[in-house]
């Protein structure tokens, strides 16, 4: 992000886990999809779950992060200021 939109957000907290995510999930997504590939290449008993799991903690991490920014704000999406 540019300054610019570094300054919109309101809780400096919420921007590190936002940043952070931004790096991890990549490279998590990256390497558990490799994970996943290669353990049903080999007939391992897992690897649907571990093909699904990424996916379910999507969605998981999408509906807490939704819950949490609607206690903290009130209002979906209001974690960062107006332009003023």
């Amino acid at each position: 992000m540019t300054p610019k939109e570094r300054a919109h957000w309101t809780s400096p907290a919420a921007l590190l886990v936002a940043e952070f995510l931004c790096w991890i999930y990549p490279i998590a997504a990256f390497v558990g999809a490799k994970s996943a590939w290669a353990a049903h290449a080999t007939g391992h008993h897992h690897a649907v779950p571990m093909m699904i799991a990424p996916i379910l903690w999507l969605v998981l991490m999408g509906l807490l992060f939704a819950i949490v920014d609607f206690a903290e704000d009130g209002v979906l999406g209001n974690a960062r200021k107006a332009d003023v």
